[in-house]
């Protein structure tokens, strides 16, 4: 029985020793499949909320190619829009539009130097839009038509995206040496014209093969029915028989030392470049975790170590561990000299360095100090559990297993705990007997005809014969300081107020409504990250003209001391809680926003409640002095602006200031309070008690004085220029409305902006090429009184600026002014506001910023729901009805923004 119990401890001392040698396993929550034709697939049940993302990675970047294929990655992903087996031509736009897809948005693609990828966003848990989308993807990645006709007229953007990223390409630095030097994404001018169809399609035929491709679904869907439909719609597809899958070349196999490496223009200091080399460390389990962390903190000592001993010889010193190219991992050593340093005297102490930590190894000490700043970094980080697509995505890039935050922190403290000196030491020995990359620039003043090949390879080939002594640690100023406790603000107690109304908006989202009239929306999001927001309707227009710009450079002042608390002591209760706090308006608004943890959201409800009721505002002398250096750094900033304070500045005018901003911020009887965050179950509570009990102070003492838009009655042509040398051009549309504007004419109009939108693009960019880059606006007012908006702008060459005049006015403008609508192209323009209003409702700042202000028109919160159920109403009529009256060929203001040295 003795020897049993004995053996029980010991098995299960291993257990607890090697448990965590076990393969790690992928998150429960992600689900992970893969065809026999080695097409993968995941599902990721937490993405964005309202919407879907579909996206397929492929493992072809532009690194991929070989010479004479400069830039086919790149030039693949512009042909998979422009036609495929089953969508020829146009029609896949087509697609997208009818499914409300806009460009650059809910549709892209994106050329990397390991991969490529493609996504297509779409409502949740709509089966439909899912399976046309898998049939668009499926299509992209087997089918495409490699028109060359189509493919001559894409170069002409390719070899523009050229010109706007600088010129021809200078690659990685780092692949200087290799058949890659010089190698970017994009290509060549030359290499660009030279492509043909062919070449192109023989590339595409050999890479996109299915063991090459990931698809990615982000976000909720019928998991189940899903995966049949990728199983069937993936499953027969093969790589052809003749395929030459290309392969990225091993760059860690040889060393490299190159002269060639320079700065962009004389005037930047010379460089020192090492690099060693060698695979990635694929992390699978706690030995390679282990391994990939030592690394990581190991360039941290090194990085401390070589900044303290080279001082002031040199600018900057960069240590860290990176990859240049798939299959590869670098340790990378980057050392920017100092003016009068040279690349002898540099390397001496650089080997030095390294010799030390040969002979002598790391201290105990230097490696608890980068220990202590690792766990001070998972202190100060705010945990996410969701798997994110970027690591499901790293996942099948490189074979690294997604870990959840909380078992990162885990495994990371279970590594740091046994971490020992030796480990350190090997990993270091292991480093220095790789392939390395070297590169110094042999041109500079700074390098000495000695300087070579054959002295830098012989200096680190006998580290072992330089005398060193050991290395003194010591941490100077970055001594790892314990995190400073958390203080608190005290607050005079008060009632919690009755909750006068509750309605629920949408999962997540409701509306509580109090008896001072104030409404606070409380939307769950599930972030560590925090935001109580007031949007108030009051704003410059209630200010007299010449004083608004100093009223509101004066804002920052009037919320840095609030209740008991000085200016000083209010920010050390913000900064020991992690809050922020900062306060905007313009002319029909104000708005003020605390920001910081969800964990803290109690005292954010204090400082908010503090701001509002007991603000302590600054002496004048305080304010003028702060007003008076802010519009001398202004000047001196931007010379050629109007930055004069427009008023006098005086004790009766910063008077007048302080009743401005009592008026605005104590008259919430109309304003509406933000809450979003990772929401606690007594959040009512607090809401009610520090928020629901503020009283509401209405005020009339403002002065009225509403600045009134020009509503153009002929064409009103403005000129600026900027320092761009593309032309751009903007096209505002004005129009006084007839009646009280509503949430239905606001998304009448967003339907008219994006139909006229398609027109322009068809029109300017398809027909006649002329467009690089488009945008669009649109926007109903109701202050100082109802009218709409709507803009549209493109980019060109100043060369076609006179010949986009004419089109835009005689083939987009009078065409829009009479066109009647297809019913296709009603589906369309309703199926793009159900993205923007619906699909896209909760997307970062939509919902905190262009919803929450339309309260402030329209007196009224609408749930997702109820847009939606609008838009389905709209009509054909009311679309062009509102399309001819607004569009108005000879009435619009335009804006030429046009290169200095090509003002007309």
């Amino acid at each position: 029985m003795k020897l049993f119990k004995l053996f029980f401890i010991f098995v299960f001392f291993l257990f607890c020793k090697f448990g965590f040698a076990q393969p790690f396993q992928m998150p429960s929550e992600v689900k992970m499949g893969q065809l026999k034709n080695g097409f993968t697939y995941y599902f990721i049940p937490n993405g964005d909320p309202g919407k879907v993302k579909v996206l397929i990675v492929t493992k072809v970047g532009s690194y991929l190619e070989r010479v004479d294929q400069h830039g086919y990655a790149h030039m693949v992903e512009h042909m998979l829009f422009k036609g495929s087996e089953n969508y020829p031509g146009n029609s896949c736009m087509e697609e997208m539009e009818l499914m409300g897809m806009r460009r650059g948005i809910d549709y892209n693609g994106y050329t990397g130097i390991v991969d490529t990828e493609y996504f297509l966003t779409i409502p949740k848990n709509d089966n439909d839009y899912f399976d046309r989308s898998l049939s668009l993807l499926k299509d992209w990645m087997f089918n495409l038509e490699m028109d060359k006709e189509t493919l001559e007229n894409e170069k002409k953007v390719i070899i523009e995206e050229i010109n706007r990223a600088g010129g021809e390409p200078e690659g990685s630095p780092n692949l200087i040496g290799t058949s890659l030097e010089g190698h970017d994404a994009l290509g060549t001018k030359e290499s660009v014209r030279k492509a043909t169809s062919q070449g192109l399609c023989r590339f595409y035929k050999d890479n996109y093969i299915p063991s090459n491709m990931a698809l990615i679904v982000y976000g909720e869907i019928d998991q189940h029915w899903a995966e049949k439909r990728i199983r069937k719609l993936f499953s027969h597809e093969s790589e052809s028989e003749d395929h030459q899958f290309n392969q990225y070349i091993d760059i860690n196999n040889s060393t490299i030392v190159s002269g060639n490496y320079s700065g962009k223009s004389e005037k930047d200091p010379a460089t020192f470049v090492l690099l060693f080399k060698e695979k990635p460390t694929v992390v699978i389990d706690y030995p390679t975790f282990k391994e990939n962390l030592i690394k990581k903190l190991m360039v941290q000592i090194l990085d401390r170590r070589l900044t303290t001993l080279f001082g002031n010889s040199v600018q900057n010193t960069s240590v860290n561990v990176g990859s240049v190219i798939q299959g590869n991992s670098i340790y990378n050593f980057r050392l920017v000299l100092s003016k009068d340093s040279d690349y002898n005297s540099i390397f001496k102490v650089f080997c030095e360095a390294l010799a030390q930590v040969q002979q002598h190894g790391f201290s105990v000490e230097e490696i608890e100090f980068v220990k202590a700043m690792h766990l001070q970094y998972l202190e100060r980080r705010h945990p996410d559990n969701v798997i994110m697509l970027s690591k499901i995505k790293n996942h099948f890039i490189s074979g690294d297993i997604p870990l959840t935050e909380d078992k990162n922190e885990e495994i990371t403290l279970k590594v740091l705990e046994e971490l020992t000196p030796d480990d350190f030491l090997e990993a270091f020995n292991h480093m220095i007997s790789l392939n390395k990359t070297i590169l110094y620039d042999s041109s500079s003043v700074a390098c000495s005809k000695d300087f070579n090949k054959t002295k830098i390879l012989g200096q680190l080939e006998h580290l072992d014969t330089i005398p060193t002594q050991s290395f003194v640690f010591k941490t100077r100023g970055n001594i790892v300081r314990k995190s400073p406790e958390s203080l608190k603000f005290e607050i005079t107690s008060a009632k919690i107020a009755p909750i006068k109304k509750e309605r629920k908006l949408d999962d997540g989202l409701k509306v509580l409504s109090y008896p001072n009239g104030l409404k606070v929306v409380l939307y769950e999001s599930k972030e560590d990250k925090a935001v109580v927001k007031m949007v108030s309707p009051k704003g410059l227009s209630c200010v007299p003209e010449e004083e608004r710009a100093s009223f509101e450079k004066s804002l920052r002042y009037f919320i840095k001391e609030y209740g008991k608390y000085s200016e000083k002591e209010a920010r050390a209760i913000e900064k020991s809680s992690g809050l922020s706090k900062k306060v905007s308006i313009d002319d029909y608004s104000y708005e003020l926003n605390i920001g910081g943890p969800s964990a803290n959201l109690e005292q954010m409800f204090k400082l908010f409640n503090l701001l509002i009721t007991e603000p302590d505002y600054p002496e004048s002398d305080v304010i003028i002095t702060g007003l008076e250096k802010f519009s001398k750094r202004k000047k001196d900033n931007d010379e050629s602006s109007d930055v004069n304070v427009e008023a006098e500045l005086n004790s009766e005018l910063i008077n007048r200031f302080i009743e401005y901003d009592r008026a605005i911020k104590y008259d919430i009887s109309n304003a509406v309070i933000f809450v979003q965050g990772n929401l606690p179950e007594n959040i009512e509570e607090l809401v009610s008690q520090f928020i629901g009990s503020i009283p509401s102070n209405q005020s009339d003492s403002l002065i009225s004085k509403a600045c009134e838009p020009i509503i153009p009655d002929s064409v009103i042509c403005n000129n600026l220029s900027w320092n761009r040398d593309l032309a751009k051009i903007v096209y505002y549309f004005k129009r006084v409305s007839e009646h009280s504007v509503t949430m239905h004419d606001e998304l009448v109009l967003q339907g008219v902006k994006e139909y006229a939108h398609l027109k322009m693009v068809q029109v300017m960019r398809e027909k006649y090429g002329l467009v690089y880059a488009t945008g669009k606006n649109a926007d109903v007012y109701n202050v100082p009184f109802d009218y709409e908006m709507l803009r549209l702008a493109f980019m060109t060459d100043t060369s076609n600026v006179n010949q986009a005049y004419e089109i835009m006015k005689n083939e987009v403008f009078r065409t829009l002014s009479i066109d009647k609508l297809a019913d296709r192209e009603v589906q369309k323009v309703k199926a793009m506001l159900r993205s923007l209003y619906v699909m896209s409702f909760y997307v970062e700042n939509r919902i905190s910023d262009h919803w929450l202000r339309g309260y402030l028109k329209y007196q009224k919160l609408y749930s997702p729901k109820e847009l939606d159920d609008m838009i389905k109403s709209i009509t054909k009529q009311e679309l062009e009805g509102c399309m001819h009256r607004i569009i108005n060929p000879d009435k619009y203001i335009i804006t030429n923004y046009l290169p200095k040295s090509k003002e007309r």
